[in-house]
């Protein structure tokens, strides 16, 4: 089932970008076919969208897949549908999920995460969700003061691979847990033991998060636009990425 806040990002994103939304007011326009397919696939009108292709709506199902359907109701597809105009192509399946991982994003409180902040000004941040036991993950954080130097700020959600049974999962819980978290996940990124600690801690949601964004990996960065990069990129890359967005 869809939450309040998920509700709230695709409003934002709709009303933003000028696509239409369903309202109580225009119910009676759409189909029969089309409420009964909605139904099936466990959402409903007030979850659907217009698209620049006559007669095909978009909606996102429980699962945080796009779908398209047609205004019959008969016709469902998912793939990403592009706009072209002249020599320029726009990906609208992807600007809609990047949107939302913004809005996701942006609900994250500073708190919840652990920052690498530059010593100077912080010109961007990047989340990475990230497991300590990873040789990537690794990798990037040995990178940490260069990703510094080049004026990002690295803010770590948790995402034990091996799930919330696992002792990376224990490690990563003793991390957030510590007197200084900074500190505790260098170590553990480094391969010494840390003390073990349990306390409240976001690692539960982190993981939930993830699998809304449908992490595969680890390291994943979201950078600001909302873009999705997989896998360890070096600082001067990471920072031409983000000049280019």
């Amino acid at each position: 089932m869809r939450t309040i806040f998920q509700s709230t990002v695709l409003s934002i994103f709709l009303s933003v970008t000028g696509v239409a939304v369903y309202s109580e007011e225009n119910e009676n326009e759409y189909s029969d076919g089309l409420k009964s397919t909605l139904k099936g696939l466990g959402t409903s009108l007030s979850e659907i969208a217009s698209t620049p292709v006559a007669g095909v709506f978009e909606i996102e199902a429980p699962d945080g897949n796009i779908l398209y359907v047609t205004e019959d109701g008969k016709h469902v597809f998912t793939g990403e549908l592009h706009s072209i105009e002249g020599t320029k192509t726009r990906n609208l399946t992807e600007e809609r999920r990047s949107h939302a991982r913004r809005e996701l994003m942006a609900g994250l409180t500073m708190d919840e995460t652990l920052n690498f902040a530059p010593t100077g000004n912080t010109e961007h941040i990047v989340y990475a969700f990230t497991d300590v036991d990873c040789g990537f993950c690794r990798t990037l954080h040995d990178n940490i003061e260069g990703y510094g130097a080049e004026g990002i700020e690295i803010r770590y959600l948790a995402y034990p691979r091996a799930g919330t049974k696992s002792e990376t999962y224990k490690k990563m819980v003793s991390a957030w847990c510590a007197t200084d978290p900074n500190d505790a996940i260098t170590k553990l990124k480094e391969g010494e033991p840390i003390k073990r600690e349990n306390c409240d801690n976001p690692i539960a949601s982190h993981m939930e998060l993830g699998r809304k964004l449908k992490i595969s990996g680890t390291p994943t960065l979201i950078l600001e636009s909302g873009r999705v990069i997989p896998g360890y990129l070096p600082p001067d890359r990471l920072k031409q990425a983000l000049a280019n967005e």
